[in-house]
């Protein structure tokens, strides 16, 4: 990403928090589980129909299915993977453009059908999930048609990347502190997730290569932070490291790996870290 260190005019300013698009996806999937689990518990208290409760019950549990499928490690660190296929483990999720394209498409689908949702009663539970997930998914979609999906929590960052947030923080926080190992199957899991790591990273690339094709890249101050942060930040080069450590760590007890196995895993690993993962960030 040197390439596009000092290209481009200054401006906006770097936020230290969370993306707003996390935060609202953290906070939508949050009060979906909540209320999912307790539906159905006073339908017959309400004059709602049948009918209605169950579209609109249909539209929130899609809508949490499909946020979970596109941010796999999201589901992961709120503990939801289980609600996902096994092969999702495998990945830290899709960062290409096409995916980009893909959720983009979905979120437009289910915007119509919150658009068109059941017009329930004012203080009905339903009705309010259904305006909270209305409302975020509107300022999802906003971001998206921008090109770009990053926020800070007061103002829009309408960037492909952001220096305090992205897949090469919580990417390593995911495999480092989230990834469990209890099978030879949930080994190689991890190894499919380095190298998803290392491909999230250049997609992010390619995304950010073409913004900067349409005069839309990040201002120089904050492409300089982003480059400071991924490059020279010792914590961040040893918590790249804390994955091998991991990893080894966590293969020294599983019962179907066998030690020669789990060697040839290990090289694995190492490979993939030193071959792949160190180079993605520092190109």
């Amino acid at each position: 990403m040197q390439e596009f260190h000092v290209s481009f005019p200054a401006g906006g300013r770097v936020s230290n928090r969370l993306s707003g698009l996390r935060q609202i996806l953290i906070a939508c999937l949050v009060l979906l589980s909540l209320f999912l689990s307790g539906c159905g518990q006073n339908d017959a208290e309400t004059d709602v129909s049948r009918q209605d409760l169950r579209r609109a019950q249909n539209i929130l549990a899609d809508f949490r299915a499909t946020e979970l499928r596109l941010n796999p490690a999201l589901a992961e660190f709120l503990d939801l993977e289980t609600e996902l296929p096994q092969t999702s483990r495998r990945t830290l999720g899709d960062y290409s453009q096409a995916a980009y394209e893909r959720r983009r498409l979905l979120h437009l689908d289910l915007k119509e059908r919150l658009i068109n949702r059941p017009r329930l009663a004012a203080r009905h539970p339903l009705a309010i999930e259904l305006e909270i997930a209305a409302h975020n998914l509107a300022h999802m979609i906003r971001l998206e048609q921008t090109g770009r999906v990053r926020a800070s929590t007061t103002q829009p960052d309408l960037y492909t990347l952001h220096p305090f947030d992205g897949i090469w923080r919580y990417g390593p926080a995911l495999l480092i502190h989230k990834h469990s190992i209890d099978s030879q199957a949930d080994a190689q899991a991890f190894l499919y997730r380095m190298a998803s790591l290392a491909d999230a990273i250049h997609d992010v690339r390619r995304r950010l290569r073409a913004d900067a094709a349409t005069d839309a890249a990040p201002p120089v101050h904050l492409l300089e932070a982003f480059l400071e942060r991924l490059q020279t930040d010792d914590k961040r080069l040893a918590e790249l490291e804390q994955i091998l450590i991991v990893f080894s760590n966590l293969t020294e007890t599983v019962p179907d790996l066998s030690s020669e196995k789990r060697q040839l895993m290990i090289g694995q690993a190492d490979s993939l870290l030193n071959e792949a993962i160190h180079p993605a960030y520092q190109a």
